[in-house]
């Protein structure tokens, strides 16, 4: 069939699109019985329910974005045209997918403790170092190009640099 590799993709998605929405169904239900138990002791709801509010806003967003993404696309007649993103694809999907799973682990967490919230401080350091390290790479490339940073590395390999060495070296290759 020569849509048989985007029907499987389709039920690919649909399969991933669907454990999504089950993980977020659990942690929404697991969140209001929390927040139920909580209100039933002492505290007042007021702020859970912009925590609430705030996590599902966050999620929904993600969800719908990796949900419109994965749509497939049918023409007029309603053939099959595009099945949609992959959602097992590197690059800008699976960091969606995630946020998407970080954030929703998050909500999970504030269930049992207060400080559950700062699950979500691993992205911004996982960026921040994920750009500490290329800065670093980059760097140490360059100082190795100009031969003044990497150790083992040959002076006379560099470009640009003069052949240094022994004076036999240079005699013997006409050099002064």
């Amino acid at each position: 069939m020569a849509n048989d590799a985007a029907k499987k993709r389709m039920k690919a998605n649909a399969a991933a699109l669907a454990l999504m929405r089950s993980f977020l169904a659990v942690t929404n239900v697991v969140y209001a019985m929390s927040m139920v138990v909580v209100a039933i002791r002492h505290a007042p709801l007021t702020r859970g329910l912009v925590l609430w509010a705030a996590y599902l806003g966050v999620e929904g967003g993600l969800y719908a974005f990796l949900s419109s993404s994965a749509a497939p696309v049918r023409d007029a007649q309603g053939v099959l045209v595009s099945a949609g993103t992959d959602l097992a694809a590197p690059g800008f999907i699976e960091y969606t997918r995630d946020a998407l799973t970080v954030t929703t682990s998050a909500h999970a967490l504030c269930a049992a403790t207060a400080w559950g919230s700062l699950l979500l401080l691993s992205v911004p350091m996982y960026a921040v170092y994920m750009a500490a390290y290329a800065t670093a790479r980059r760097s140490s490339n360059a100082l190795s190009a100009i031969g003044g940073g990497a150790e083992g590395t040959p002076t006379a390999a560099l470009p640009g640099r003069a052949q240094e060495g022994n004076r036999r070296a240079r005699r013997a290759s006409g050099r002064r």
